[in-house]
């Protein structure tokens, strides 16, 4: 199919399937971002889970390596795939990935930022992506029970 589109010059999405992509970080809301994700692609037949964790280019972890793990297995029971994508710009990543896969709908989960540190610092990467995502749905799931519990202040470093 791909070779059908680039033969013919399509590089619009292409939606042959529910292709659903479920971004995570590695943080504690991830199972219920993927089971939302499996949940939306089963309602159509042939419909797609794809999971991707966007790792920073430094090398610098900022997730649970653990955690992840864990996700990764999850998705995969559940039918779908898992991706880890190197980039340094969170949503930008997201959306080249969903783009490059002929993605129908990315979810994402509300910020875990507090709402303080939200307003300093300006939109969060779920908020970016839902904006910059186009003709691709953004679902944002604030049905976890870690929305808005983060840190009030950034830490800052001993030294």
């Amino acid at each position: 199919m791909q070779r059908y589109r680039e033969q013919h010059g399509i590089a619009a999405r292409w939606e042959t399937r529910e292709r659903v992509v479920v971004a995570l970080t590695g943080g504690p809301e991830g199972e219920a971002l993927i089971r939302r994700a499996a949940r939306i692609a089963g309602r159509a037949t042939g419909g797609e889970m794809l999971a991707v964790h966007i790792a920073r280019s430094d090398g610098l972890a900022g997730s649970s390596i653990a955690t992840l793990d864990q996700q990764r297995l999850l998705v995969e029971s559940l039918g779908g795939s898992y991706h880890s994508v190197i980039g340094d710009d969170v949503a930008e990543s997201v959306l080249e990935f969903a783009r490059a896969n002929n993605a129908t709908q990315i979810v994402i989960g509300a910020s875990r930022r507090n709402a303080l540190v939200a307003a300093l610092t300006g939109p969060g990467t779920g908020l970016t992506i839902t904006r910059k995502s186009g003709n691709i749905d953004a679902a944002m799931s604030s049905s976890h029970e870690y929305v808005g519990k983060g840190r009030v202040l950034p830490r800052i470093a001993p030294g």
